[in-house]
């Protein structure tokens, strides 16, 4: 072969070197990133699971807090029951008088 064949072989290689770095590279860099994404999302999952438990929490305490309103409603309507009653005796004892 002659000389000039080989330079150009070897410059070929050359490149093809450099390509094959620049790729290397560019997989690192991959790699990297598909790191630190796999990073966030595990903090992510734990994130979700402590909200999770939050929002279970408040559903509880919300349905708590209607069970006592529910209650308060129904003693509000018997002391209103018993209220409309005692002002009733009033007046009949008024009316007596």
């Amino acid at each position: 072969m002659s000389k000039q064949i080989l330079n150009q072989i070897l410059d070929k290689l050359q490149i093809m070197d450099d390509r094959i770095g620049t790729l290397e590279n560019v997989q690192k860099s991959h790699g990297e990133h598909l790191q630190q994404l796999i990073q966030i999302v595990g903090t992510t999952n734990s994130k979700i699971e402590e909200l999770t438990e939050d929002v279970s929490i408040l559903k509880g305490n919300q349905q708590t807090m209607l069970q006592i309103q529910q209650e308060q409603q129904k003693i509000l309507e018997r002391l209103s029951v018993r209220s409309i009653s005692q002002e009733a005796d009033i007046a009949e004892l008024r009316r007596i008088k």
